[in-house]
């Protein structure tokens, strides 16, 4: 539109007022600046300071300053107007969020966006989490931008942790992304360090991560390649208690496996070194292991072959089955599933699973499957009554 009207500047004035005056009349937040800005972006080097200068000074568009430089690729040569508008309390930090996947992000070279965003980390903590949405945002689909910005994403997720109480928070997904992906790298150990740490700080009974699967992502991983590195911080918050007890239960969440249902049916703690696991459960007895139970796969075959006990909870049993509190949150762990139809077959199923340890040499497991079995005969017959019932 600007070629039609480029030797005429008493046209482009009138057009740009006359688009200004429409604009005027739109309620805020229904205003569509694009064919403007677009306008604006194709003009010549004296009309965008003509133009960006009276924006910038204007109690009623200044705030439009940002999305018409969002279209600019020349933007950047005007960002120390945005700057004077956020200091002068004229705009909000937020605007910055037009220039998601903008034309002016994209023409900026590295050394520009390092500068770029030193300028908003003058503005804690939100500039942090606005340069991290803004340079995700940026480097979506390219692996290579992805890599050089790897060290301000670092930055970000250093100041941030694990955000979750902002007015605008970190998207879980781009969290997750960016935290793995430096993860990946073995030889990240401070950094892997300060995640773990992170999220146990940031547990809570507001926060205890249930069904939060970027989260066991994260875990995945750094139990798989950092085990080492962030166990003794992890399985010193395993142990919490009392007042403390939320941060086990938000880890429980985290880490544990489930029976049917939504979660994952082998917990993610279970990536880790199972000897080192089993050693500090030898260290810290009872709770230890009483906890360990909490959060082992019962059953084999992925905690699906109910009629087979899976190894790690076999283990527990027996070095471990003279400890009365590990047999009952093993009985808690395996009464907490989910189930469609009849129940009746989960139950024989588990009754299997119980003949299996009548002998074991361990008294209180023999008495604790002796009684179990007892009292599953009991649940089997109130359930096929039920069943009977049903098609009555």
């Amino acid at each position: 539109m600007f070629e039609l009207l480029k030797d005429d500047k008493n046209r482009i004035n009138r057009f740009i007022d006359l688009s200004l005056k429409i604009i005027s009349e739109i309620p805020a937040h229904e205003r569509n600046v694009t064919v403007l800005g677009g306008f604006i972006a194709d003009s010549s080097n004296q009309i965008k300071n003509e133009f960006y200068s009276t924006i910038a000074q204007s109690t009623e568009y200044s705030c439009l300053l940002f999305h018409f430089l969002s279209i600019d690729t020349s933007g950047k040569n005007y960002f120390d107007l945005l700057f004077t508008l956020i200091d002068s309390d004229k705009c909000q930090l937020s605007n910055f969020y037009s220039f998601t996947y903008s034309n002016v992000l994209g023409q900026l070279s590295l050394e520009e966006l390092n500068k770029f965003s030193e300028r908003l980390f003058a503005y804690p903590d939100e500039g942090y989490e606005i340069v991290f949405d803004l340079y995700f945002d940026l480097s979506y689909g390219d692996e290579t931008k992805k890599q050089l910005l790897l060290p301000i994403y670092k930055k970000c997720l250093y100041k941030l942790g694990v955000n979750r109480k902002f007015k605008r928070q970190l998207d879980d997904y781009k969290w997750s992304e960016a935290v793995l992906l430096i993860i990946s790298n073995k030889d990240e150990i401070d950094f892997v360090q300060f995640i773990n740490k992170s999220v146990i700080n940031s547990i809570s009974w507001e926060n205890s991560y249930h069904l939060d699967h970027y989260i066991q992502k994260v875990y995945e991983i750094l139990l798989k390649v950092h085990f080492n590195s962030i166990w003794p911080d992890l399985s010193e918050a395993l142990l919490s208690k009392e007042e403390n007890y939320i941060t086990f239960y938000g880890l429980k969440h985290i880490l544990g496996s489930h029976i049917g249902g939504v979660g994952r049916t082998i917990g993610v703690l279970f990536e880790g070194d199972i000897d080192a696991i089993f050693n500090w459960c030898h260290e810290n007895k009872p709770l230890a292991p009483y906890r360990l139970a909490e959060l082992a796969p019962i059953f084999s075959n992925n905690n699906t072959d109910y009629s087979e006990w899976h190894p790690v909870a076999l283990r527990l049993l027996n070095e471990f089955g003279d400890i009365k509190e590990v047999l009952s949150s093993l009985s808690s762990n395996m009464g907490t599933y989910s189930w469609t139809g009849s129940v009746v077959p989960f139950l024989e199923a588990k009754k299997e699973l119980f003949k299996q340890i009548s002998n074991h040499p361990i008294e209180l497991v023999r008495n604790w499957a002796t009684s179990y079995i007892a009292y599953i005969d009991k649940d089997i017959e109130r359930e096929k009554n039920r069943d009977a019932e049903s098609f009555i």
